[in-house]
């Protein structure tokens, strides 16, 4: 199989991109039909994960500490005072101690990022965001050096999840660095506890059936 150049890769990505604004501006239907745009893709772009810039901490993962500033994000509670987000970086998980976290729970490094958002859709060349998982689903980190500044959820391809250890990779992350999940998406927009097993594979359930409805 000939592998496909940059141009090709890029018009890949810029397809998906297009894709998704679709299926944001007309329903659930048009997100399937992206779906299976993704799967049927070239096996070679498999080791590319997208990162769609309306993606980008939609579904952050972060210290359990934030768990009243997560309530007042999703509408859970009404605090009129500031809360203070515990940041990521104020943790100091490596990326290489992340890394072999999440190889350990068996999820496989993407070779390639594409970004699509502002400008050109593009390959990342720099080493500052790196995702993990298969078949168009992964745990994104991100961080100017070697220390992790954010730790998000993105999948193209939620019907598959299940197939993937995405599930393990975020159990993985909430029971070492005791961390939830606050995915403020309008389908959820919910807390999920990370060392709770059931209850990820409960949240990961919802977005199985939501892209499997007809």
């Amino acid at each position: 199989m000939t592998k496909p150049n940059m141009t090709q890769t890029l018009l890949f990505i810029l397809v998906i991109t297009i894709g998704l604004y679709y299926a944001y501006k007309h329903g659930n239907k048009a997100e399937k039909d992206i779906q299976n745009l993704t799967q049927e893709s070239d096996d070679e772009e498999s080791s590319t994960m997208l990162l769609w810039e309306d993606d980008y901490l939609m579904a952050e993962i972060m210290s359990s500490n934030n768990l009243d500033f997560a309530k007042k994000q999703i509408g859970e509670i009404e605090d009129k005072s500031e809360l203070k987000q515990i940041e990521t970086k104020e943790l100091e998980i490596s990326k290489t101690e992340l890394s072999d976290l999440l190889k350990s729970a068996e999820l496989n490094e993407y070779e390639k990022i594409g970004y699509a958002g502002i400008g050109e859709p593009q390959i990342l060349e720099n080493p500052k965001t790196r995702a993990f998982g298969d078949l168009s689903s992964a745990i994104f980190f991100d961080g100017e050096t070697d220390k992790v500044e954010h730790i998000w959820l993105s999948s193209h391809n939620w019907t598959e999840v299940n197939k993937t250890n995405i599930l393990n990779g975020l159990n993985a992350i909430g029971n070492k660095y005791d961390m939830i999940l606050v995915d403020i998406y309008p389908i959820q927009n919910k807390i999920v506890d990370l060392k709770d097993k059931a209850e990820i594979q409960n949240y990961l359930d919802v977005y199985v059936k939501r892209f499997n409805e007809k």
